[in-house]
């Protein structure tokens, strides 16, 4: 992960006494920082004060972006940074001074070292830098030196700010600047094929467009819901005559952790909100207009474009976070200046219905929002209108009543509620000083652990990258997950915590086996030479290993295309069928991966060309995701089903 926005609230944090309360403060002054940029990209637009302000306030009250202004999130952030940049080139467009180019590269590279999720945003500001640059009545010459300019302030303040904060750092180490594969695969297209791509970024994109067809802010009283569900029938109906099945593919794994089921309600929450009333009633009009009208001014049109480039990237990407749609306000939300004044009656009529409406929805957003509540809980009203797929999705809290009204851990927890229980049982039962070993999985929610004043000492024993690491000597607790009982044992003295927590008081310096999950680890890394010593001497090949959880180590070779630590595996004993936990074989990913030679390597060593997995796909079905050498993988299997016979069952690898 980048390290810049994080280094940003650590400063925040520290700076004020280690006020937890206040690390929002750096989204809370992108807000403000936003508005002004929207205000000031709408006037460059040529919009007058009245309109450019009017813009300004509509991106202020947009409930994803006011959900999001007191949030340790990031996404408000970015999207300042971005407006840095478009406002920069517009401002090159007529000053032609070089230094807004400096300030565009400059915001850009910020916005690039805090997250890489403002990659989404990359094609629509390069737009915006073409029609900067190049739409001037300048000679080609001239205009060329400026790109020039424009790209070496962007590689410069690329270099300084971006690769420090992490990209350089995941290249030593993963051999890739985004991160490690795991990450890169469940949150970009890579190893999904270009047919995956296609398919499963059009369900998505019409997914989206339902989701900004949203009363978000707005409480989900009976009322609410049924005008939403009005809002929705007729888009609903055509997208189910066209035949586009938008609910989530469990196999596809491309929503990941937010999947998209039918018959959401109106939302107010960061992560589940998009931009409710105003959304669709002026800015996406105003987007609309920009594209088709021939009376706005040119650089409108670009922004138009650009808005649409930035959600079309994100539904295409892979990314399935709605709050990445935040970036596009910063192209799309200017462009509702142009709505003011209207020039009939009814105009205005419409406009101010559509502005009342989003501006009353913004504040009961923040009135009632989903386990930030500054009056009570939505969730009272979603729990009567939540499909059972939603519930599932959206953890609605027990605690119903105002934020203000918790304690310190009420409202640390306030995001993750399944944790509350386990963690307020750790409070009361470990000391304040103790020194603690940690073994949880990854997406667990580790800060309250340190306890109040960061006293406690918590040392984390997964690690994401070398794997499952020793207990060390001075800890004195052991805080572990069900997922690792297996190394772990669970004994007699054992605490269940809650969750899937258990507790340990480590009476004596203790240590684990060396070595668990190396092997699974070093084929992750795409170490051979580690993988081959660790084979040499004596590794468990079946071990499933915690770089991916559940997952051994035959499907990350086959995962990582390796076909030399394919064959080394399966020398040494690994089953070729061994399924995660998931049920999906070694054979499942090399179909859908596209890895035709890998296929033919397991085949031959005995994998079933007709397995299923747990959720009912085969081996064929997986192999129709294949974005390359689909045919081969198809003739592979076919050719593995006339032959079943061909290893006699002594021969076979025994599965371990």
């Amino acid at each position: 992960a980048q390290k810049g926005y994080e280094l940003i609230l650590l400063w925040v944090f520290l700076a004020f006494g280690r006020n937890e309360n206040l690390t929002g403060l750096p989204q809370l002054a992108s807000y403000l920082v936003g508005l002004a940029l929207v205000y000031g990209i709408t006037r460059r637009l040529g919009c007058a004060r009245p309109a450019a302000l009017f813009a300004g306030l509509v991106f202020a009250l947009l409930p994803q972006v006011v959900l999001q202004s007191y949030t340790a999130n990031s996404d408000l952030f970015l999207a300042a940074l971005l407006g840095a940049a478009v406002y920069s080139l517009l401002a090159f467009r007529e000053t032609s001074r070089a230094a807004w180019l400096w300030t565009a590269g400059a915001a850009f590279a910020l916005a690039a070292g805090a997250k890489v999720s403002v990659l989404l945003a990359a094609p629509s500001l390069l737009l915006v830098a073409a029609f900067a640059l190049f739409a001037r009545p300048t000679p080609l010459r001239a205009r060329c030196r400026d790109a020039a300019r424009l790209a070496a302030a962007t590689t410069a303040a690329l270099v300084l700010f971006a690769l420090p904060a992490g990209y350089a750092e995941n290249w030593r180490i993963f051999g890739h600047p985004v991160g490690d594969r795991y990450f890169r695969e469940i949150n970009l297209v890579e190893g999904k094929g270009g047919a995956a791509v296609l398919r499963n970024g059009t369900k998505h994109l019409f997914a989206m467009a339902l989701d900004f067809l949203a009363l978000d802010g707005l409480p989900p009283v009976p009322a609410v819901v049924s005008a939403q569900k009005a809002l929705h029938f007729l888009p609903a109906a055509a997208i189910r005559a066209a035949g586009l099945e938008l609910e989530s593919d469990p196999a596809d794994n491309w929503y990941y952790d937010k999947p998209w089921h039918w018959g959401k309600p109106p939302v107010s929450h960061p992560d589940y909100s998009l931009w409710g009333v105003l959304g669709f009633g002026l800015v996406w009009p105003g987007v609309l207009l920009g594209l088709v009208s021939r009376r706005r001014p040119p650089a409108s049109r670009v922004l138009a474009a650009s808005a649409v480039v930035c959600v079309a990237v994100h539904a295409f990407s892979g990314a399935s976070w709605g709050h990445y749609t935040l970036y596009a306000t910063v192209f799309a939300v200017p462009l509702s200046g142009f709505l003011v004044p209207p020039s009939r009656p009814l105009g205005w009529i419409a406009l101010s219905g559509a502005a009342g409406l989003g501006a009353v929805s913004a504040v009961l957003g923040l009135l009632f929002q989903l386990r930030s509540p500054i009056l009570f809980d939505q969730a009272v009203w979603l729990r009567s209108c939540l499909s059972s797929a939603w519930r599932e999705e959206i953890q609605l809290p027990s605690r119903t009543d105002s934020v203000f009204a918790r304690d310190r851990l009420g409202q640390l927890l306030r995001d993750g509620p399944v944790f509350e229980g386990a963690i307020r049982k750790f409070e009361e039962l470990v000391p304040p000083d103790a020194v603690v070993a940690a073994c949880l999985n990854w997406h667990s929610y580790e800060y309250p652990l340190f306890g109040r004043g960061l006293t406690r000492t918590v040392i984390p024993l997964n690690s994401f990258w070398r794997g499952l690491q020793p207990i060390p000597p001075r800890a004195e607790y052991l805080l572990w997950a069900d997922d690792f009982e297996g190394i772990l044992q669970r004994g007699e003295g054992d605490v269940h915590l809650g969750k899937d927590w258990y507790l340990r008081r480590l009476a004596s310096p203790v240590a684990l086996a060396s070595g668990p999950g190396e092997l699974a680890s070093a084929v992750y890394l795409k170490r051979p030479e580690r993988v081959a010593a660790l084979i040499a001497s004596g590794a468990d090949v079946a071990e499933r290993g915690f770089a991916v959880p559940g997952e051994p180590p035959l499907i990350l070779a086959v995962k990582s295309g390796d076909i030399g630590v394919v064959r080394a595996l399966l020398a040494a004993g690994a089953g070729p069928d061994v399924p995660d936990l998931r049920g999906r074989t070694p054979a499942m990913f090399a179909a859908s991966y596209g890895r035709a030679e890998i296929l033919s390597l397991l085949l031959a060593a005995g994998a079933d060309p007709a397995a299923w997995d747990s959720e009912g796909l085969t081996v064929d079905r997986w192999a129709a995701l294949a974005g390359s050498n689909r045919r081969e993988i198809l003739s592979a299997l076919a050719a593995a089903r006339r032959r079943p016979n061909d290893l006699a069952p002594e021969s076979r690898p025994v599965v371990r």
